[in-house]
């Protein structure tokens, strides 16, 4: 079976996925995470770039409780050619303690798009959230994030969600691109 770091999972799909209704308490990094796979194989500082044309399609993260040190909800792309289509983050509670990430965070970064294949992000809906606490932002979507570059983002709707950040220097709302 394949193990983290062993390689890179490729032409993988993840789809029709549902977390709904978890309380998660005290997590670290991050309370509810969704990526493609990385390996030290290739990509920076490899002269070689991770391609893994994996999909995570019509996903749902919905009416969770998230206490967190980190990010709530993330759902990042880390190689050439990987795709999140029809995502879907609603309805969760999250509140964030200490943390320079965002609430709700949505990217495409690292190694994606770099030699011309882009990662791309589609149909996504954030809406009805609640973040709070001390974090670097609210809600963040990137296409161009940890150096990467050359990758497409779009129809994103953020929409009637709730941000109450208690740092000084914050953004309720974010998006980065290159």
């Amino acid at each position: 079976p394949w193990k983290p770091g062993r390689g890179l999972l490729t032409r993988v799909t993840l789809a029709d996925n549902v977390v709904e209704g978890l309380v998660l308490r005290r997590t670290g990094n991050a309370g509810i995470f969704i990526r493609s796979t990385w390996s030290p194989t290739c990509g920076v500082p490899k002269s070689r770039p991770c391609r893994s044309f994996n999909r995570i399609h019509d996903t749902t993260i919905a009416d969770n409780t998230i206490e967190t040190r980190g990010t709530g909800v993330k759902l990042a792309l880390y190689n050439g050619g990987d795709r999140a289509e029809r995502v879907t983050v609603t309805g969760n509670t999250i509140r964030i303690s200490g943390s320079t990430d965002a609430g709700i965070e949505i990217e495409a970064g690292n190694d994606a798009g770099d030699d011309g294949t882009p990662a791309r992000i589609s149909d996504v809906l954030i809406a009805r959230n609640s973040v709070e606490g001390s974090a670097g932002a609210g809600i963040s979507v990137g296409s161009g994030v940890q150096r990467a570059q050359g990758n497409l983002t779009q129809r994103v709707r953020v929409l009637d969600n709730r941000v109450h950040l208690v740092r000084r220097v914050c953004q309720a709302v974010a998006h980065a691109h290159r």
